[in-house]
């Protein structure tokens, strides 16, 4: 699966998060996360992920 959007976060059902470091099993870098938008929004505006 090709990444429509290098560099971003996507934006889906499955919040993805960005680790750093690209990593085989991550798409464009980003590790899929169970977390809701609502939760990833709190956590970006909190500053526990950038």
């Amino acid at each position: 699966m090709k990444c429509k959007h290098p560099g971003t976060n996507h934006s889906t059902d499955i919040t993805t998060v960005w680790h750093g470091a690209p990593a085989p099993l991550t798409l464009c870098g980003y590790h899929a996360s169970k977390i809701s938008p609502a939760t990833f929004a709190e956590l970006r505006a909190t500053g526990v992920i950038k």
